[in-house]
This record gives C-alpha cells, structure tokens and sequence, in this order.
C-alpha cells in the first residue's frame, strides 16, 4: 500500500511538472506574441511621427520661402522707390537726417 501511495505521488508529481512546463512554454509564447505586438505598434507610431516631422519641415520650409519672398518684393519696390527719387528729393532728405542728428 505504502507504495501504491508513493508510486501515486511520484505520478501526480511528473504530471505536475508537465503541466508547469506546459505552462511555462503557453507563457513565454504569449509573451512573444505580444512583443511582436508591441515591436509592430512602436514602428507604426514611429512612422506616423516621421510622416509628421517631413510635413512640418515642409511647411516650415514653405513660410520661409513665402516669407522670404514677401521681404524681397518690399526690398525690390523699396529699391525702385528710391531710385526714382531727384537729386532734390534725396537733398532734403539727408538735410533732414543732419538736422535731426545734430539736434539730437
């Protein structure tokens, strides 16, 4: 009998065993799965970042061409302006900042 009962332990044990180690290996598969899982939504959402990091830098790049182009027009029609102006114009004009310069 003692060895009925000692036969019936040592059996319940090794299946124990099996189903820790079954469980074991269900764990660490989980486990993988979801760290594919999570490898795969971190490159997705990095992707989505790097789309938006280029449209920003376009649109970025885009104002300052618009910008500069706005800067260069008022400098082209300024430029203009002060070429059409007479030799009396330009006169008064620097009479004016000397003045103002030595009242000061």
């Amino acid at each position: 009998m003692d060895t009925d009962i000692l036969g019936e332990v040592i059996r319940v044990e090794k299946e124990l065993q099996a189903s820790l180690e079954g469980e074991k290996i269900k764990a660490r598969e989980r486990l993988e799965v979801a760290q594919r899982v999570s490898e795969n939504e971190i490159l997705k959402e990095r992707e989505k970042l790097q789309e938006l990091y280029r449209e920003q830098i376009l649109k970025a790049n885009q104002e300052a061409e618009a910008a500069a182009a706005s800067v260069l027009e008022k400098a082209a029609a300024d430029t203009l302006r002060i070429e059409q102006l007479t030799d009396e114009a330009l006169r008064r004009i620097v009479m004016r900042q000397i003045r103002a310069i030595l009242t000061g």
